[in-house]
């Protein structure tokens, strides 16, 4: 019975060694997969993501602040917004729009303009992340180094096809006047 007792002792211990290997593995593999933080908006603590998570890793000292769809809706026909809005949807997001646009006689534009989309559905989601581009892309929402404007962007893109209604309420409270 004791030669028994003595076998099991190493089987357990390798079990034991084993199973915290997979288990730190596990780990690694899964905190690999999640999205950086590198690509959302920051200012000392202050950020979309934050807003978004409801949790603020840090003290907010400065405030994100942006324009709305309905702010950027205004300044289509000055430069050098005018010419930005001119951009297809599909040069900056990598899925299509949720919402259906159609020219005035009735037509399907197939990929609108960040214009089109502001004009025809200032409130749809479509609409904040056009926001939320232009927002990064003229520096109300300061990026770190290392990503950029569409960058951002797609990765807002990714959060809304999760939960539309925290991405917007999460960039509304960055919207001056809200």
């Amino acid at each position: 019975m004791k030669i028994d007792d003595n076998q099991k002792a190493p089987v357990q211990k390798s079990s034991l060694a084993r199973r915290k290997f997979l288990v730190k593995g596990s780990v690694a593999a899964l905190a690999s997969t999640l999205p950086l933080k590198a690509s959302w908006a920051t200012g000392n603590g202050c950020s979309v993501s934050g807003n978004l998570s409801g949790n603020q890793s840090t003290i907010c000292n400065t405030t994100v602040t942006g324009r709305s769809p309905e702010q950027w809706k205004a300044l289509k026909n000055i430069s050098p917004t005018k010419e930005q809005l001119q951009s297809k949807w599909s040069e900056i997001f990598l899925q299509s729009t949720v919402e259906s646009y159609r020219t005035s006689s009735g037509s399907l534009i197939v990929d609108p303009t960040l214009k089109n989309i502001l004009v025809k559905a200032p409130n749809s989601i479509d609409a904040h992340l056009v926001a939320g581009y232009l927002n990064a892309l003229y520096g109300f929402y300061p990026l770190n180094s290392d990503t950029n404007a569409i960058l951002y962007a797609q990765d807002l893109e990714r959060e809304a096809s999760l939960n539309q209604m925290a991405l917007i309420n999460a960039l509304e409270n960055t919207y001056v006047g809200f």
